[in-house]
């Protein structure tokens, strides 16, 4: 049996839509875990197909789905990050190496450039699809764990567990501004104009930042009884959703 690690998903034109998958293979026997990389293709029509991506023995900590549907990166426990064109499962650049768990993966919205950002704070940058390092990895003394680009593909945010959101280039994978939540940080998400970002934290709270000015928008946003682990805008940047390990 398989414990659904991470789940990713994507739509194009025609209402197809893809699910990518990645899971361990629960074991009683040490050292024979195997995590699996599933690809589920469900049409228009409302037929599924789907095909293996294939399995790595440390398991798998990531994936993301480029915005234009076409490419599907993966990330493995054991630091390598490859890059396969959805429609085949075939290997289009890789395996791209990072230290630590890659837990965020970026696509810029015309996919030529993947982001990495890892648990022994490394964010790396690639163009694709030759997978050259367009810098050096940035490297910070901190875990980083949630990673998100802006609409415009300008920036990517990240937060990380010594409790400050990053704003970073994302041409170049270069730190502009930390801003402190106070704790550490679960989610971060930006608002479709990228004007906006807000973080959630394990202090219960979730932040509104001013991106042009890096600075908080109004007191925090309280009312969860646990940590914060999502948040999400509306299309209209209008509302904003968070979910919280309080099951509200």
């Amino acid at each position: 049996s398989h414990r659904v690690r991470h789940a990713e998903s994507g739509r194009r034109a025609g209402g197809e839509v893809f699910l990518a998958t990645v899971s361990h293979v629960k074991s009683r026997s040490p050292g024979t875990q195997t995590g699996a990389a599933q690809l589920w293709h469900i049409h228009a029509d409302g037929n599924l197909h789907d095909f293996s991506l294939g399995t790595d023995p440390g398991g798998y900590d990531a994936s993301r789905v480029s915005p234009d549907g076409r490419l599907l990166a993966l990330a493995t426990t054991t630091g390598e990050v490859r890059v396969y064109d959805r429609g085949t499962g075939a290997v289009v650049c890789g395996p791209l190496r990072v230290k630590g768990g890659a837990w965020g993966l970026l696509f810029s919205p015309d996919a030529s450039r993947l982001i990495a950002t890892t648990s022994r704070g490394q964010v790396a940058v690639w163009s694709l699809p030759d997978g050259r390092r367009l810098s050096e990895p940035v490297e910070l003394p901190t875990m980083i764990q949630p990673a998100e680009m802006s609409a415009d593909g300008r920036f990517f945010a990240t937060g990380s567990t010594d409790g400050f959101v990053r704003l970073w280039d994302a041409a170049t994978g270069r730190p502009l501004r930390g801003m402190r939540h106070g704790a550490e940080i679960n989610a971060v998400a930006f608002s479709p104009d990228g004007r906006l970002l807000a973080s959630a934290g394990e202090d219960r709270l979730v932040r509104l930042w001013n991106v042009a000015t890096r600075q908080p928008l109004g007191p925090p946003l309280t009312g969860h009884g646990g940590l914060g682990t999502v948040v999400a805008f509306s299309p209209d940047g209008k509302t904003l959703a968070t979910g919280s390990d309080d099951e509200t």
